[in-house]
């Protein structure tokens, strides 16, 4: 095995620095984009989960505030589970 530091140096400058250039570009423009309009997906998935609610048969023990606190935990949820901390 070769132990010289210039060697190795030249080495990772060559293979590693462009797969992890490649990584990062791939990550930025292909793969975070999808996660810029997750507000207005749980905003969505909110207000599909509170259509289908309403649109059940009636009953009389139901509460419609009921009715939008599920939907809004719905929403919720789906936020929370795309929801990207920051790294700092």
């Amino acid at each position: 095995m070769v132990s010289n530091q210039r060697f190795w140096s030249s080495h990772f400058r060559q293979v590693f620095v462009p797969q992890i250039r490649a990584l990062v570009d791939t990550l930025s423009d292909r793969l975070l984009p999808a996660f810029a309009n997750f507000e207005t997906e749980a905003d969505q998935k909110t207000h599909a989960e509170y259509e289908r609610l309403i649109s059940l048969p009636a009953r009389d023990d139901i509460d419609m505030a009921d009715l939008a606190e599920k939907a809004f935990e719905s929403g919720l949820s789906h936020y929370q589970m795309i929801e990207v901390a920051p790294l700092v």
